[in-house]
């Protein structure tokens, strides 16, 4: 994405004063199309041909129009109506810009900033298991895939069932994150609580049991969450002071407090406080700090935590050789760091090539990913790994036996990163165990691979070897 992977963007700058609304903003939508009868996506495409002089060209009598309102608006890109064709507002010419939109703010009938048309603008996005969600603009969560233990947040979804498109999570209309495990989600409020929902049974939902939750409930004493992270039964949240407190399963001291105890409730990680980033993987956690390092802690399996040996810890342990991190992502058994000179560095299992270095030997110190220079974004699979680079494409290796590489194809492993084919210009990315997933014109999600339990979101359960649209958001 431009400013950043898991924020919208403001793609217009509104510098003129004064709003020039002539009409209720209800039902409305852009016009943006240079204006041929072949490709007019506005409202008066119907007529365009038959009727040039409708009330959507302002007079203008070629058939070959210059789009919907252009000669109103004075050259300006145009707001119109949806049923009537007519101009609505004069985009370049309001001055309700709030700087945290995807597109365009407006201005209401009343002539205050009026953002119902950025509603679908997404914030965030979050992939694990075979589940995926995300966060609009106006905070509410949806989500789609598997509910093998209600992770879908939604009482109109049977437990033990599935969701093929996207479904709000009842009564969570108020996030700024969320994050998506095998079998649980988490998200940050913006009033800084943390909701989690679905499989409670190692104490992952931090309410002081162990029930299956089938709707948000909330994390007992964390009220200054920024962003939450969980792994395959344990979760964590980072808070506005740096610090991490963690949740569930510590059979391996994921949860970082010196202890291989289950914790119910949230405890703090031990020895630092300067966190900025997050990611769970089975039964470790990984973390970006301040200083531009990495920290992992917890089961060491096939070197998961990055730090040279093949020794469990459970409190933060440096990962090798990292000094610039920006962000990392991790999984079942392998992790991906996002460096600031756009380079992309991975550790831990390569069984099928998920560290992208042309091999598939494990590494217990970080690897760099071949051919990457310009990425702003990485994202890991259960065994594949996603990469963004800042011009919008999407890349991707390691597994692909269910089309989770988007390359057309679904077969062998790939080692080095692939681009995605037939995708847009994506602004963020997500992986679940065998699917991927990213947002692309900031309001539409595209995800491809297995399907098997909806997780791309069609309306279907077919294998997508492309990217598919999700439905519903």
């Amino acid at each position: 994405m431009g400013c950043h992977a898991n924020m919208c963007l403001l793609a217009l700058s509104l510098a003129l004063p004064g709003c020039s609304l002539i009409t209720s903003p209800d039902g409305l939508i852009f016009v943006d199309d240079a204006g041929l009868d072949s490709v007019d996506a506005g409202p008066d495409a119907s007529t365009d041909a038959a009727a040039p002089l409708d009330a959507g060209d302002a007079g203008d009598a070629g058939p070959l129009d210059a789009g919907p309102c252009e000669e109103t608006c004075g050259g300006e890109r145009p707001l119109c109506d949806a049923d009537t064709g007519e101009c609505v507002q004069c985009l370049a010419a309001s001055d309700c810009d709030d700087g945290d939109s995807c597109s365009v703010d407006r201005c209401g009938v009343d002539g205050t900033c009026s953002n119902t048309l950025e509603d679908r603008c997404l914030r965030a996005m979050s992939s694990g298991g075979d589940s995926t969600c995300a966060v609009q603009a106006t905070g509410r969560v949806y989500c789609w895939g598997s509910n093998s233990h209600g992770q879908i947040g939604s009482t109109a979804v049977p437990v033990g069932g599935m969701q093929t498109r996207a479904v709000w999570v009842l009564s969570l209309s108020d996030a700024r994150h969320v994050a998506v495990g095998e079998r649980h989600a988490c998200a940050a409020r913006a009033g800084g609580e943390v909701m989690c929902w679905g499989d409670g049974g190692a104490g992952q939902i931090g309410d002081g049991g162990t029930a299956q939750r089938r709707t948000p409930v909330m994390v007992a004493a964390i009220g200054d969450a920024l962003r939450t992270l969980v792994g395959v039964s344990h979760s964590c949240a980072i808070s506005t002071d740096g610090t991490m407190r963690c949740w569930g399963n510590n059979g391996n001291g994921a949860l970082g407090d010196g202890s291989t105890e289950t914790r119910l409730e949230p405890v703090t990680v031990l020895r630092l406080d300067d966190f900025v980033s997050g990611a769970g993987g089975l039964g470790f956690t990984c973390a970006t700090r301040t200083t531009g390092g990495a920290a992992c802690w917890g089961w060491n399996l096939s070197g998961a935590l990055g730090d040279g040996t093949m020794g469990d810890a459970n409190r933060p342990i440096d990962v090798s050789g990292l000094s610039d991190a920006v962000d990392v992502s991790s999984t079942a058994v392998h992790s991906c760091a996002l460096r600031a000179n756009g380079r992309v560095a991975c550790w831990g299992d390569n069984g099928a090539g998920q560290l992208g270095d042309g091999t598939k030997s494990n590494s217990n110190v970080p690897v760099e990913v071949s051919g990457l220079s310009d990425a702003i974004a990485v994202s890991v699979g259960a065994s594949h790994s996603c990469a963004l680079t800042a011009d919008g494409t999407v890349y991707c290796w390691g597994a692909n036996e269910s089309g989770q590489l988007g390359t057309g194809a679904a077969g062998a492993d790939v080692t080095t990163p692939v681009s995605v084919a037939g995708l847009g210009t994506a602004t963020s990315i997500s992986t679940g165990t065998a699917h991927s997933c990213a947002q692309v014109d900031r309001t539409d999600v595209f995800c491809w691979g297995d399907n098997s339990e909806g997780q791309i979101g069609d309306d279907t359960t077919e294998q997508r070897l492309t990217p598919t649209r999700v439905r519903g958001l």
